[in-house]
């Protein structure tokens, strides 16, 4: 036997290995470089940072590609602009439109205009809230404000992407192999940008790259910022001294937020930039959480209204308000121990129905329609409806939000005499008791309050017909026109017909929350909405309602209604 013959069958192990090995990192380069050579070329790295700590990381072409295409415009409802990466921009609008871009309104924009790069904020912190940002993202890592820059859907569309399904994708791993904390790791796909990565600065750009090139990127948003300003300017003026305050303004017509300002105004974010992280807290007419006191009792009566099919049951429906041993006035709930009490210094109302019961502002009724007539689930229900109304585990063992309906009917059953008045287990926004209101101006209609505009804006559906919702907005409106409403003193001899309900509600610290919420003109065609609070500030027809009078007559100077 030939010699060669004993190396044979190695040699044809050898080659057919070589082979293999060769057709797998053939066929490894075509799926690379051809079949997912889009993926690839977006594709992020897994780094490993401090500690044993991963975090994914994109190629840095992408972060150059995005520089090169300016971020879009965003502009307010009526064209004016409220964040630009180009200067000319604002000098533009302001050779067509002087009213806006001046000082009066706290623009500078020869200072504004000296940033070499980077975002504009011509009115700073009267939109801080609203947009944040971009250039220092502070308090990009707390989410307690709407933030239009930070958010991934618009932060991606001013860049000029769209969001396909699996953008992102979140997952939670151990923050090193040494502990049990779980941190949050973040992946972006990015193949939508593989057009441009490959045409580089191949100008001018074609096909699938000149579209995205040149995909609109701007922005407009429901806000006036003429109302934004002039409310921030209000709150600024009548907010007790050391004390908080919020308010929101709905377009009745169309559910969007004109405005919404938190005070104090975060100034800091653009004065005094190394403090506002501290300083700077959430945006309380959207985040912050409050007792809201009389002001529930609109929701109440929407949810005793929802009950039946016609008014009548409900008219029909009186409770009685009495002297009570202690000689304050209220009543007795069947089987809670306390008595339900009404303001000190009320006198007894008697025997009354559901009008009489919202405009004098009556908790002993309230407390008593909630638990005798609606009862845990139809009001429930109707707080599902409307946006940052909810209810929290008083024991603390749960977080709010992660109560289910179940916890919430639980709850319920045990705290609804004092819910159904805006006590007890119950927090809410101004965001959602203007919602509230807003519904009740919109003959029972309501919508997700939004503030960007697109053709694809929330749809209403109906919470109440309008037959049932005329009683309840009657009684607001005997709330500011009778000489017996809770609000009759500082509206009286007011030109606008304004429909409202005040709030004084107790917490956990010294002084009521004081709330006014309501709409106007009561008989307008064109209708706002709109919720006042001050924190701790003491009762709402004295504290709140003047800064909602001031707000109304400030809206129809400027042509809103």
């Amino acid at each position: 036997q030939p010699v060669w013959l004993q190396f044979a069958s190695g040699q044809r192990f050898l080659t057919w290995g070589i082979l293999v090995f060769w057709a797998l990192l053939g066929f490894r380069l075509l799926w690379i470089q051809g079949i997912k050579s889009d993926e690839w070329l977006v594709k992020p790295a897994l780094v490993k940072m401090e500690g044993d700590f991963r975090r994914f990381k994109q190629n840095p072409r992408i972060a150059l590609l995005l520089e090169k295409f300016p971020r879009g415009t965003i502009r307010d409802q009526n064209g004016v602009p409220l964040a630009v990466s180009d200067c000319q921009i604002l000098r533009d609008y302001a050779q067509t439109d002087s009213t806006m871009l001046n000082p009066n309104w706290g623009v500078d924009l020869d200072q504004d205009c000296l940033a070499p790069n980077g975002r504009i904020y011509p009115f700073k912190e009267h939109t801080f809230f609203l947009l944040g940002d971009y250039n220092t993202r502070v308090k990009a890592g707390y989410p307690a404000a709407q933030y239009l820059e930070y958010d991934l859907e618009t932060s991606a569309y001013l860049s000029g992407l769209t969001l396909s399904k699996g953008f992102r994708t979140v997952e939670m791993i151990l923050n090193n192999k040494s502990d049990s904390i779980k941190v949050q790791r973040e992946r972006y796909d990015y193949r939508e940008l593989v057009p441009l990565l490959r045409a580089q600065d191949r100008y001018p750009y074609y096909g699938k790259a000149g579209e995205l090139a040149t995909r609109k990127r701007d922005l407009t948003l429901t806000t006036d910022i003429r109302l934004q300003i002039e409310a921030g300017r209000i709150l600024e003026a009548h907010t007790p001294k050391g004390k908080k305050s919020a308010l929101v303004v709905i377009d009745v017509t169309t559910g969007g937020v004109l405005a919404n300002v938190s005070y104090p105004l975060p100034k800091d974010v653009f004065t005094h930039f190394y403090r506002a992280d501290s300083t700077v807290t959430m945006d309380l007419s959207t985040h912050g959480q409050y007792a809201p006191g009389s002001t529930f009792k609109m929701v109440t009566a929407i949810a005793a209204m929802r009950k039946t099919k016609s008014v009548k049951p409900v008219l029909e429906q009186t409770f009685i308000c009495k002297r009570l041993p202690d000689g304050r006035v209220g009543n007795f709930i069947t089987g809670y121990g306390r008595p339900i009490r009404d303001a000190s210094g009320d006198a007894a109302h008697g025997n009354i129905g559901i009008k009489e019961g919202l405009i004098v502002s009556c908790n002993a009724y309230f407390a008593q329609l909630g638990t005798y007539f609606v009862k845990p689930n139809a009001l429930l229900q109707t707080m599902n409806y409307f946006t940052g109304i909810r209810l929290c585990d008083p024991t603390g063992k749960n977080a709010c939000d992660d109560l289910n309906d179940s916890d919430r009917r639980r709850i319920l059953a045990y705290s609804i005499p004092q819910v159904s008045f805006g006590q007890g287990s119950l927090l809410a926004s101004p965001l959602g008791i203007a919602q509230v209101a807003a519904a009740i101006a919109n003959s029972g209609k309501t919508t997700r309050p939004y503030w960007i505009l697109a053709e694809d804006r929330p749809a209403f559906e109906e919470v109440l017909s309008s037959a049932s919702n005329k009683i309840i907005a009657e009684a607001m409106r005997g709330v500011v026109q009778q000489e017996n409403g809770t609000a009759y003193k500082t509206f009286k001899g007011f030109s606008i017909g304004v429909a409202g309900k005040t709030g004084t509600a107790e917490n956990s610290k010294p002084g009521t929350h004081a709330w006014f919420a309501g709409f106007a003109p009561y008989s307008g065609a064109h209708k706002i909405a709109f919720a006042v609070v001050v924190e701790n500030g003491g009762g709402g027809a004295k504290v709140a309602a003047p800064i909602a009078r001031e707000l109304i007559e400030k809206a129809k100077e400027l042509g809103l209604f």
